[in-house]
């Protein structure tokens, strides 16, 4: 890792020193809040030409501070880092936040009620519910236990610190690739609530799609779903190749030899 730390540093100075870069407040936010490197990687090579067309810097959004991950932002030619952890803390905003917390619950009846609830134009049950179920491992939930009591009030004071973070217009531009669990679900929801525009990628490290976000309403649309302009074009221009590819690449999902770029596990999801 470190010796293409260095060898990666030093082909971005390269670019960098002829690289056009407007002055100013603004940069893009590249999201690392999943920690392991080809995660991490992954999203700093797609954040580059992102910076490159819209002519801005770059920062690191991480959980916390972590020298290993701002380590090879800074191979990237990254250098400015914010970090969740600076969210304000404390027994006055826990006891607050629990209180918040009581009022949404206070206003359902049951787990679909608990998967509308939104705080503040935010998915909060969705975002809670998915995260328990992946923490657990249970199938679904019967009823609001402790620990998603427990999921609600984290939320809601990480999006007292995001709605602030966003507020502020200083990321019009956000790259990252979780938009399920806590916390980034929370952060890209937050981020679009503000006009941020997020490129999210889907797959990953060596093939991906990345689709472009630019509106709340569009947030629970799968990152590798085509725009419907995209689709009406294709049919109207290229049907019949179309079909012949689509025949192809479903005739190689169930065959057990997807291709490269089809969903993560289609190799095993589609064998029998």
């Amino acid at each position: 890792l470190n010796k293409f730390l260095v060898a990666n540093a030093n082909l971005w100075k390269k670019v960098d020193s002829n690289r056009a870069v407007h002055e100013g407040r603004q940069c893009v936010l590249v999201e690392a809040l999943v920690e392991p490197s080809g995660y991490v990687m992954t999203n700093l090579v797609i954040a580059r030409p992102i910076m490159s067309a819209y002519g801005l810097p770059a920062a690191g959004l991480l959980n916390k501070p972590n020298p290993r991950v701002e380590s090879i932002f800074k191979s990237y030619g990254i250098n400015n880092f914010y970090y969740l952890s600076d969210q304000k803390r404390g027994i006055f905003h826990a006891i607050r936040n629990a209180w918040e917390a009581v009022q949404l619950l206070g206003e359902i009846k049951n787990v679909d009620d608990f998967l509308h609830l939104k705080f503040n134009n935010i998915s909060i049950g969705k975002i809670v519910y998915d995260t328990y179920l992946r923490a657990t491992g249970f199938g679904t939930l019967s009823s609001v236990s402790w620990r998603v009591f427990e999921g609600l009030v984290q939320s809601i004071g990480h999006l007292e610190y995001l709605e602030n973070f966003f507020r502020a217009g200083i990321f019009p531009v956000l790259i990252q690739a979780e938009r399920q669990f806590i916390p980034s679900a929370l952060v890209c929801q937050a981020a679009l609530k503000h006009k941020v525009v997020i490129y999210s990628r889907g797959g990953g490290p060596t093939t991906f799609t990345l689709r472009r976000y630019d509106d709340l309403d569009q947030y629970y649309t799968n990152s590798h779903r085509p725009s419907g302009e995209l689709f009406e074009y294709v049919l109207k221009n290229y049907k019949q190749e179309a079909i012949r590819l689509g025949e192809e690449h479903i005739r190689k999902r169930f065959s057990g030899e997807p291709a490269p770029y089809d969903i993560p596990d289609a190799a095993l999801a589609f064998k029998k």
